[in-house]
Parts: structure tokens; C-alpha cells; sequence
């Protein structure tokens, strides 16, 4: 967070630490765009694909309010995982391994 403050850049790997650390460690929900900007218009700037989307739900989830008609017709990627579902097994790796280090004691 200092290098972003005092140059205004951050390394990739610096970034994902530092979102790791916000959503694992203090919980803070990945999702919260929606609250700081709840029209979308960062997302529709920088995903052009969601620039003529006027529905924020949908610049918000595109996946679940529209259709896969319109996300083919956006060019809009499909998901790379099912995040509940990858969610849920990184949850469980990381107790299988906690459990395993608490047993190696």
C-alpha cells in the first residue's frame, strides 16, 4: 500500500496479496463494488464489453441477470469457475491444512 501511495502503481503480485488479504483475512466481501459504485460506471469504463449495459445489476453480474443470448451477443467471457463452488473447496484446503499443521505439533 505504500509503493500505490507514493507512486500511484502497485506490482501485480503486490495486488493480490493485498486482495487476498482483504477477502481471506478480513472479510471484506470481493463483491463490494456495487456498493461503492452502484451505477457501474467504472466497470462499463473499463470492461467495454459492458459499456452499453444499462441494468446495473447486470454491469454488477452480467452472468446472472442476463441471458446467455446477451452475453454471447456482449462477447462477454463465461466464467473461468463457478466461484461457490471453488469458494467451498479452497475454504476446505486450507482447514484440511490448518488441521494438519495443529496435528504436526
Amino acid at each position: 500500500m505504500r509503493q500505490l501511495k507514493e507512486t500511484g502503481w502497485m506490482h501485480n503480485r503486490l495486488r493480490m496479496i493485498t486482495a487476498m488479504f482483504l477477502v481471506k483475512d478480513l472479510g471484506i466481501d470481493w463483491r463490494m463494488a456495487q456498493r461503492f459504485d452502484p451505477d457501474g460506471h467504472f466497470i462499463r469504463r473499463h470492461v467495454r464489453e459492458l459499456a452499453g449495459v444499462a441494468d446495473p445489476k447486470a454491469v454488477h453480474d452480467p452472468h446472472g441477470v442476463l441471458g446467455a443470448a446477451a452475453i454471447r451477443r456482449l462477447g462477454y467471457p463465461a466464467p473461468i469457475v463457478d466461484h461457490r463452488t471453488a469458494s467451498r473447496a479452497i475454504v476446505g484446503l486450507f482447514k484440511a491444512a490448518a488441521d494438519a499443521a495443529k496435528q504436526a505439533k
